[in-house]
């Protein structure tokens, strides 16, 4: 029974991977390559989304948005110099940890309409 099993999955397999390759297109980097392949239906009405994250590691504005792992677990490795970083700049985290940064995100240059336009125009 095994080797049958075996060979009836082989056989599947084969199947299965030569149907897939013969599916797939070749596409050239190349704005004349895409245009020789139509789009599909189904994108003339496709929803475009877009996702941003804004928060507290922007104030700091060093390390990105793994700052404060980097930041507490760096006081004992100095991950990505995160810890030096902070204890140069703000002092030791005893002093200034990583919520002391929530009352100076205040993003007093943020316009919603101006984000919408680039979401618009992109």
């Amino acid at each position: 029974m095994k080797p049958f099993l075996l060979f009836l999955c082989t056989l599947l397999l084969i199947v299965f991977t030569r149907t897939e390759s013969k599916a797939q297109q070749h596409f050239e980097p190349t704005w004349d390559s895409l245009a020789k392949n139509p789009l599909p239906e189904w994108v003339k009405d496709a929803k475009f989304g877009v996702y941003t994250h804004w928060g507290i590691y922007s104030v700091p504005a060093h390390g990105g948005p793994d700052y404060i792992r980097n930041l507490y677990e760096g006081s004992r490795t100095d991950a990505k110099g995160v810890y030096s970083y902070h204890t140069k700049k703000y002092g030791p985290l005893q002093n200034f940890g990583y919520k002391d940064f929530i009352p100076l995100f205040t993003a007093p240059k943020f316009d919603a309409n101006d984000w919408v336009g680039v979401m618009h125009d992109a």
